[in-house]
């Protein structure tokens, strides 16, 4: 019964940390019994104290040694330094304090990808576009490059703004428009041919989506017709002349419309898909799509090809599709906790860089001190739990139930503490200003403390072991 309470008390302190957890876990399987394995448990439960206070001053550390390493990756991979540097060094203090990404790491390579593409960008647009290339990954498992590279020629073909350009992207995502897993490369494949043909980027989209809906097999597919199509009607063939003669239009009239391009092209298109519709003998249909559409005809077929022409003139993105993937995909209980974790490691970032040097050196010295102590600590614990054994025996029965009820009793307040933690989010944004004015002064005095930490670790040590060493002995009698 003892080693019950043990376990259940292991369990519950141990979802205070992972560190904690892990030696709470030891402490755990050391409990089987009473005795004197009770002393195993009680020294794995003093090094799990002190993992937990180890671990904030590691947590520190990390986030700042992560930042250190997240900065010289931005740097190397775009090559910015001064001000511009700074500048994306906020732009990824941003995106992770949003949580964002897998770690700064990952915040870092992203934001360096859609630098490298999207050169432009900078600021609030490019945390905004690096935001969106995150949840087109969580969501739709698109490689960042891979979603940027696709952006970026809609952005360059058609002159769209870049947070519109990843809305089409995930709009169309969403639609089903991936069904033959070739969304994005048919975007950065055929933007150039569809902007050619005087298309804008809504009404690729759009013709896009009325190939898959009328049966187009491969997205591949829709985009060559527009560009075979492009290429034929401007080509002054006889086979393209004969064409256009089939559907009643004249080859050299509509060669100039399509080659000037723009509303011009884009009429032209509609005029010759409408005139291709118009014909009852399918024969000779079929003779003039090949002309016009190429091998494009014969692998789409009618059915598809004249519905391509019969598209909305609207915007194809018709809602923001982020802003309902950011309330939907991550409004639960852990995406909340660990948000407000990572705008408490924003903020303690200048401190943790600090930590982060001497974190290595300060470990090392307490890791000296636990393994002088403990030899000291295990005697100690055996002659204690053999007094205390028994005293747990008797009040095991009781403390069981006040465990079950508490653990019984913590489910219940998981919604609420959800609701607190989202309603402290705008608090934090608010004391963050006031946290970094104070920041300079601790650093000043935290270069002080580091200074003398080995001085007094040494100190320490040397004492703590005199003074077991002088014990040992009335310990050893009390023991006998």
């Amino acid at each position: 019964m003892a080693s019950e309470v043990i376990s259940t008390t292991i369990k519950l302190l141990g979802q205070l940390d992972p560190s904690v957890q892990k030696a709470m876990g030891a402490a755990e399987n050391a409990a089987g019994s009473t005795g004197k394995k009770i002393s195993a448990a009680m020294i794995a439960g003093f090094a799990a104290v002190g993992a937990a206070v180890a671990a904030v001053a590691k947590q520190i550390a990390d986030i700042g040694d992560q930042y250190q390493q997240a900065s010289g990756q931005i740097a190397a991979a775009t090559g910015a330094t001064g001000e511009e540097l700074a500048g994306l060094q906020d732009v990824m203090k941003n995106v992770y304090g949003n949580n964002f990404g897998e770690d700064m790491n990952d915040v870092a390579n992203a934001i360096s990808n859609v630098k490298q593409q999207m050169s432009g960008l900078s600021g609030e647009k490019l945390e905004s576009v690096t935001e969106q290339a995150f949840m087109l990954r969580d969501v739709f498992e698109y490689d960042i490059p891979e979603s940027i590279r696709a952006a970026n020629a809609i952005t360059n073909q058609f002159g769209t703004d870049a947070e519109y350009a990843m809305n089409l992207i995930a709009t169309g995502a969403q639609n089903g428009l991936n069904y033959s897993d070739e969304l994005l490369d048919s975007i950065s494949e055929y933007s150039a041919q569809f902007a050619k043909a005087g298309f804008s980027a809504d009404d690729m989209f759009n013709i896009m989506q009325k190939g898959a809906d009328t049966g187009a097999w491969n997205l591949d597919k829709v985009g060559d017709a527009i560009k075979e199509m492009s290429i034929l009607v401007i080509d002054g063939s006889d086979a393209t002349a004969e064409a256009f003669s089939k559907i009643g239009l004249d080859a050299n009239d509509m060669a100039q419309k399509f080659a000037a391009g723009g509303e011009s092209a884009r009429n032209a298109f509609f005029e010759t898909v409408a005139a291709l519709a118009n014909m009852d003998d399918k024969v000779q249909q079929n003779i003039a799509g090949v002309g016009l559409f190429g091998t494009m005809w014969e692998d789409l077929g009618p059915d598809v090809v004249l519905q391509l022409a019969s598209i909305s003139d609207g915007a194809y993105a018709t809602k923001d599709a982020f802003e309902n993937i950011n309330n939907v995909k991550y409004n639960n209980l852990s995406s909340a906790l660990e948000g407000v974790m990572r705008k408490v490691d924003v903020a303690l970032l200048p401190l943790g860089e600090k930590l982060a040097s001497a974190a290595g050196q300060g470990l090392a010295e307490l890791s000296v001190i636990i393994e002088q102590v403990t030899p000291y600590i295990e005697q100690f614990a055996d002659i204690f739990s053999e007094k205390i054994g028994g005293v747990i025996e008797w009040l095991a029965p009781y403390v069981m139930p006040i465990f079950e009820t508490i653990k019984n009793g913590m489910q219940k307040f998981i919604p609420p503490i959800t609701n607190l933690i989202q309603a402290l989010s705008p608090i934090i944004d608010m004391l963050k200003p006031v946290a970094e004015a104070l920041l300079p002064a601790i650093n000043n005095y935290l270069d002080a403390f580091i200074s003398y930490t080995s001085i007094v670790a040494g100190i320490i040590s040397d004492a703590l072991t005199s003074a077991i060493q002088f014990m040992m002995p009335w310990w050893q009698m009390l023991s006998d």
